[in-house]
């Protein structure tokens, strides 16, 4: 098996498309923050921070949006970025990445409008950049472990 989240966002999105909030938040929101490292990474953006005793450390989601904003709306947009912030990060917003890094997702949250919508920002950030590449990449990768 490969290195990598694809069968973790792959799981995600199959409970998603369940109905399946519970799992599918707690599986999806977690996954947002490193992400955002990724694509970061990936847009050579360095978003590690430099500790007191000289070694690095990841930044967490909040870190990103009060240090390196500018850099994430250069890469994902000024309007992706706000709308991660208010979704996820956000007081008095729901902040869900608080609430699922800190085990406070409960199942009534979960089913909320926010969960929701959040599971399917998360899927269209993840998906969407992809469809130029399907049928020649994804499309037979999914069918190689389909069957």
């Amino acid at each position: 098996m490969e290195n990598g989240y694809h069968h973790t966002f792959s799981l995600g999105f199959a409970r998603m498309f369940e109905g399946d909030f519970i799992s599918a938040a707690n599986i999806l929101i977690p996954q947002l923050e490193n992400a955002i490292r990724y694509v970061l990474k990936n847009a050579n953006v360095h978003s590690a921070k430099m500790m007191s005793d000289l070694t690095q450390d990841d930044r967490s989601l909040s870190g990103l949006l009060v240090h390196m904003r500018k850099e994430m709306e250069g890469v994902f947009g000024v309007d992706l970025v706000h709308e991660i912030d208010l979704l996820f990060n956000y007081r008095p917003g729901p902040a869900l990445r608080h609430e699922a890094a800190h085990g406070k997702l409960t199942d009534g949250l979960s089913f909320s409008a926010d969960a929701i919508y959040a599971c399917w920002l998360i899927y269209q950030m993840t998906v969407a950049p992809l469809v130029p590449y399907w049928k020649e990449h994804i499309a037979p990768q999914i069918e190689q472990y389909a069957f």
